[in-house]
């Protein structure tokens, strides 16, 4: 997780990535200050080749409703002296003081102000949405659990229970298959589930069918002395639901991008998504941060903004 982030600082950093081709985006970068030797954090870090050479571009970011003002633009200014940059951009979401672009331009830094609206009839107009739809998997209890097992060179199917402990092939226990389906996060490739999340009726309940094909777990046969039979598969199949979650968006515009972003939660995490609109064409990104402070983030074009994640009922055990 960076050292600091929020959310304004977070979507200067994913329209960067978004728009930077071949270049380097770095968000909480760490620099080495070189008068006192320590590294010093630079919100958003651009790195380029050019001519052979590393161009390092520093963007610092100022969320807030008061206008960054002159103690601001002269502590990054001062900041920068000291750390291996070739060029500071200054992004307020505020916008600046008169005295502080003024001395901003005059440091050599280039003070940017995001752009609150986005035109009707204009190009970026596809950006103009209310809000985006995040859709998530929840589960129910488990419907059936099959084992298929090797047995004398026969291969034998039949049901299981998830008290049934899961061996590997030294005889060693490492879990029961309610751990198993627990630590299953989505059951199958996301990608297989994508069209199945984006067709689904919200709120309707379906059978989902799951197989496992392991190669090193084995089920112990209560023989004396007992011996490991290998799993060759594991059928599972449980009820779930796909929910949908609105997510308010707002608007802006960043230099020649245009961008939406908004905050909400997708199952247990908080979701921080971010679309842009620029001459790259369309693109979105999306944060879940984890109440326990965990951060994946995710990318993908704007066509695909179905994300999947699993949501296990409250109170219940994830199997």
């Amino acid at each position: 997780m960076p050292p600091r982030t929020n959310d304004f600082q977070a979507a200067v950093y994913f329209i960067q990535t978004h728009i930077a081709g071949t270049a380097h985006v770095t968000e909480s970068a760490m620099l080495l200050d070189s008068m006192i030797n320590k590294k010093r954090e630079v919100d958003v870090l651009v790195e380029a080749e050019v001519t052979g050479k590393t161009l390092r571009i520093g963007i610092e970011c100022t969320a807030g409703t008061r206008k960054a003002n002159l103690l601001w633009v002269e502590g990054m200014w001062a900041k920068h002296q000291c750390l291996p940059t070739n060029h500071v951009v200054l992004v307020a979401s505020a916008g600046f003081t008169q005295d502080a672009e003024r001395k901003a331009r005059l440091y050599h830094m280039e003070p940017v102000t995001p752009g609150k609206t986005i035109p009707e009839d204009g190009p970026l107009a596809s950006l103009l949405r209310s809000e985006v739809e995040l859709r998530e998997i929840e589960c129910d209890d488990v419907v059936d659990i099959r084992g298929v097992i090797e047995h004398d060179g026969d291969d034998i199917e039949f049901p299981l229970g998830l008290e049934v402990a899961v061996f590997r092939a030294d005889g060693s226990r490492f879990a029961t298959l309610e751990d198993v389906v627990r630590d299953t996060e989505t059951y199958a490739d996301e990608h297989e589930l994508r069209d199945f999340v984006r067709n689904a009726q919200i709120g309707a309940t379906y059978r989902l069918a799951i197989e496992r094909t392991p190669s090193d777990w084995y089920l112990r046969e209560a023989t004396d002395p007992p011996r490991l039979l290998p799993l060759k598969a594991l059928k599972i199949a449980r009820e779930v639901r796909v929910r949908a979650r609105p997510l308010p968006l707002t608007h802006g515009t960043l230099e020649d991008t245009g961008y939406a972003h908004g905050t909400g939660q997708l199952a247990d995490s908080t979701a921080f998504v971010v679309l842009t609109e620029g001459p790259g064409g369309s693109q979105m990104s999306v944060r879940l941060t984890t109440p326990e402070g965990a951060v994946t983030d995710w990318t993908a074009d704007r066509e695909t903004q179905t994300l999947i994640r699993r949501a296990e009922p409250p109170g219940e055990s994830p199997v």
